[in-house]
């Protein structure tokens, strides 16, 4: 990252070279980030909430007449297989919003300090978030694809 020791206005405020709108938007920043990534464990713990009712709700769903139904005949059949699918989603899904928090709480201390080192690991942080969510975004267009297959390879051997 690039240092913030040279001045990029004369009405600085630190050392930094940062002004105080610059510090006042990542101050707004890393409050956004911290409040998204408390949603995002909420939600995560949500699903796993989710995933445990699953099995219990396919089963009844069958039971209440989907017995003539292959996509939940399949389902149910494949329970195991999705709930650990989930929780590897939940569980990537934890670790991706990790590096948003920590850039949340770095970037606060950073600014708190005026610490140089705090913001250069919160933009880190930030970066982070970043690659791993487009990689976690690829792979779950992949999987999505790979379950597609699955799916209809499953149905096309029940069927025949």
């Amino acid at each position: 990252m690039e240092s913030l020791d040279h001045n990029f206005s004369a009405h600085s405020a630190d050392r930094s070279g940062t002004t105080w709108q610059m510090r006042q938007d990542w101050h707004v920043t890393a409050r956004w980030a911290r409040f998204m990534a408390i949603v995002a464990f909420v939600t995560a713990g949500i699903s796993l909430i989710g995933m445990i009712g699953m099995s219990s709700a396919l089963e009844q769903m069958m039971l209440l007449g989907g017995m003539d139904n292959p996509v939940l005949g399949a389902m149910l059949s494949q329970k195991a297989l999705f709930a650990g699918i989930i929780l590897v989603v939940v569980g990537v899904q934890v670790a991706v919003n990790l590096f948003q928090f920590r850039f949340a709480n770095r970037m606060k201390e950073a600014l708190q300090f005026t610490d140089q080192t705090a913001l250069e690991d919160a933009w880190l942080q930030f970066s982070n978030f970043f690659k791993w969510t487009g990689i976690m975004i690829i792979g779950f267009i992949a999987l999505y694809f790979v379950l597609l297959i699955f799916l209809f390879a499953s149905l096309a051997t029940m069927g025949g």
